[in-house]
């Protein structure tokens, strides 16, 4: 069956040496390049925002770890091990406001770590300089 495509079988491979030589004209100047920036991270911080750094980091995580204990644990309605499904509609309100606000509590925790981490530690590794 002929085919109008070219066939793959002779493929031809360039190593980076002869492709940098056939880009640079034979009689130009080596080309330096300059070394990469050095990523700005947490280690090269003064020591007191390095334990700053630690305990903002730990204080979310402590917050989110309670509030989940709160919601999961403390403010289980009786005879609920799980998830509650069909029993939340016969749950007190002030319990189910209480569970709400530390359920909230725990959210704003994260956000405020993933944007802190994210800011702290991705932002400075994904910069160039």
């Amino acid at each position: 069956m002929p085919t109008d495509l070219p066939s793959l079988s002779h493929t031809a491979t360039l190593d980076e040496a002869t492709l940098d030589r056939a880009a640079e004209p034979a009689d130009a100047p080596p080309v330096a390049v300059p070394a990469p920036a050095p990523v700005q991270t947490w280690a090269r911080w003064p020591v007191w925002a390095r334990v700053a750094h630690v305990f903002f980091i730990v204080n979310l995580i402590a917050q989110m770890t309670y509030a989940a204990f709160q919601v999961f644990v403390v403010m289980q309605p009786e005879g609920v091990v799980g998830p509650m499904f069909g029993q939340a509609t016969s749950m007190p309100f002030e319990m189910m406001m209480i569970r709400r606000m530390y359920a909230i509590e725990a959210w704003i925790a994260f956000g405020i770590l993933a944007i802190y981490l994210g800011v702290t530690e991705l932002l400075p590794r994904t910069r160039t300089a």
